[in-house]
């Protein structure tokens, strides 16, 4: 994660706002660390750049493991095909001009396919899922889009400060 997130991201159901205490760092990026709840102290873990805000949980490990295995089916720029651009376009009808620099949630990402989209149009994003399969969107996204972000985190529970975002979309959740 990068700190500039810290603008939008609150303790969930508190909205409380977080301390960044990293302990590794990569080009501004934090790597390994904590964001502390300044209202309440718990801790929240940020493992290979992504804030975790729930553990793990059987429930959510089936679609995990099956977005990491096949982490670049559906991914435009691996297959070559538009079916994810396309679809993103018709559903939200959001150009570039709309997204560039405003703050973006896709909210169930998966592996990233529509994530991808919304970076190359500018956004500053944030990947969010409940399962791992955030950590294949990291790995397909981050090195192509410094503009994303990733959170491991609950749909229904949300880390955010009321108002923060500017767009949200959930595609295909």
């Amino acid at each position: 994660m990068r700190p500039d997130l810290l603008e939008v991201l609150r303790e969930p159901g508190t909205y409380s706002e977080l301390r960044l205490e990293p302990t590794k760092s990569d080009n501004g990026e934090v790597l390994e660390g904590e964001l502390v709840s300044i209202e309440t102290g718990k801790r929240y873990p940020i493992r290979d750049g992504i804030v975790r805000f729930v553990g793990d949980d059987a429930y959510a490990d089936s679609f995990g493991l099956q977005w990491n295995e096949f982490s670049k089916v559906q991914i435009d720029s691996h297959n070559g095909a538009r079916y994810s651009q396309d679809r993103f376009e018709s559903e939200t009808t959001w150009t570039e001009a709309d997204l560039r620099d405003k703050w973006v949630l896709d909210a169930g990402c998966g592996a990233g396919r529509f994530s991808e989209i919304a970076a190359s149009k500018g956004a500053r994003l944030i990947s969010l899922d409940y399962s791992r399969a955030v950590d294949a969107a990291r790995a397909n996204l981050i090195d192509r889009y410094p503009n994303v972000q990733f959170i491991q985190g609950d749909i229904l529970n949300l880390p955010f400060a009321p108002g923060a975002l500017d767009f949200v979309f959930s595609i295909g959740v």
